[in-house]
């Protein structure tokens, strides 16, 4: 997966049917056990609520979801298909349901608790990720700025400069691009100078 999209911080939106408050919160994450301890912290903000529904996506391809004790399939899966629906990944979303009094129905908890998810949408920021390939190289002083402008113009992204008895110069290539970017590298410096590859990671571009 060569890019996410996701968002870049907390959103809220909210959804009111019959007396019932259905209160939904988008987070980032990365892992599942970040969207766990974000679905924890949620359910001891709200622990007066009759329920605290969850659903997660995340793009190493996992996607769990929970009902928290709604009729089957009526809240987490609906919920989960808001995510799916608009391309999102890396995220996880909760709705909080104060009830009301008043039943909705199977088809009235479904519509509400996507409901309060699109709102929540409405309010959120996204970005897309972009998969790339953490490398650093290790040059003289003579060669920084040449290697600079080659990392800047295949696209990459300087991250670090530490300047040393060497300079080390910290830069992200697009995963799917590196060994083009390797082959290239190596052939302007001759195979002396070597490109460090380390982990992928998504960046913002």
């Amino acid at each position: 997966m060569p890019e996410i999209k996701t968002v870049r911080k907390k959103a809220f939106g909210e959804y009111s049917e019959k007396r019932s408050r259905f209160i939904a919160q988008i987070c980032h994450v990365k892992t599942e056990e970040e969207a766990l301890a974000i679905i924890s912290a949620v359910k001891a903000k709200y622990h007066d609520a009759k329920h605290n529904v969850y659903a997660f996506s995340l793009s190493c391809g996992t996607v769990k979801y929970s009902d928290d004790g709604e009729p089957h399939g009526t809240a987490g899966k609906p919920v989960s298909d808001i995510i799916s629906g608009a391309g999102l990944s890396d995220v996880v979303v909760t709705v909080t349901r104060y009830f009301g009094g008043v039943l909705l129905g199977t088809g009235g908890l479904m519509r509400a608790y996507q409901q309060a998810v699109k709102n929540a949408l409405e309010n959120a920021d996204f970005v897309t990720l972009t998969l790339m390939t953490e490398c650093s190289v290790c040059c003289d002083y003579a060669q920084a700025n040449e290697i600079k402008k080659l990392v800047t113009e295949n696209g990459a992204v300087l991250t670090n400069i530490n300047y040393g008895e060497f300079v080390k110069i910290d830069f992200a290539v697009k995963t799917e691009a590196y060994k083009a970017f390797e082959s290239s590298f190596n052939e302007k410096f001759y195979n002396k100078i070597s490109v460090n590859a380390g982990k992928e990671k998504f960046f913002p571009l």
